[in-house]
């Protein structure tokens, strides 16, 4: 898009193509939300299933634990907290996602505005800002993948009923 503008931005002919791409070329924001529910209900899922088991432990087995219960245990408590990171993280990525998304939308939205009234260059200084937000979506939407992985693999060690 960018190398669009800078070339054919100035030739009316071609600026409905150029328009054209730089709607496709907007991060999918759909895919991104729906990745970041996913890991939402992956982790309430899992506190759920914890809080059930950590009250069931309470109930059977707060006064005569076994050396390895006692290793469970700590071991359930160990993964609540970290947890409890991966939740306090998820609001602050929905947050900055929230920001990035509402940004690179601004900026593509002011390209296309200067385009279509002509105006080249302040397009091309809008896509590049776009470009410098999606930089840092793209690293936001690694870090939402990333903390799925860590609660995959709490499901996975037996933190969360059937999927």
């Amino acid at each position: 898009v960018r190398e669009s503008i800078r070339r054919h931005g100035a030739d009316p002919s071609q600026r409905r193509r150029i328009l054209e791409e730089m709607e496709r070329a907007v991060p999918e924001e759909e895919a991104i939300w729906r990745d970041v529910e996913t890991v939402k209900r992956l982790n309430e899922r899992l506190m759920a299933f914890d809080e059930a088991t950590l009250h069931e432990d309470l109930r059977e087995r707060a006064d005569a634990m076994s050396p390895e219960e006692k290793t469970g245990l700590k071991k359930r408590i160990n993964d609540a907290l970290l947890k409890l990171g991966v939740e306090r993280r998820m609001a602050g990525l929905e947050e900055a996602l929230r920001t990035k998304l509402h940004a690179v939308a601004e900026h593509v939205k002011t390209a296309a505005q200067t385009l279509s009234a002509g105006d080249s260059a302040a397009s091309l200084a809008a896509v590049d800002r776009a470009i410098g937000e999606e930089v840092h979506l793209r690293r936001l939407a690694r870090q939402v993948k990333a903390l799925e992985k860590v609660l995959l693999s709490l499901a996975k060690r037996g933190r969360l009923g059937k999927t």
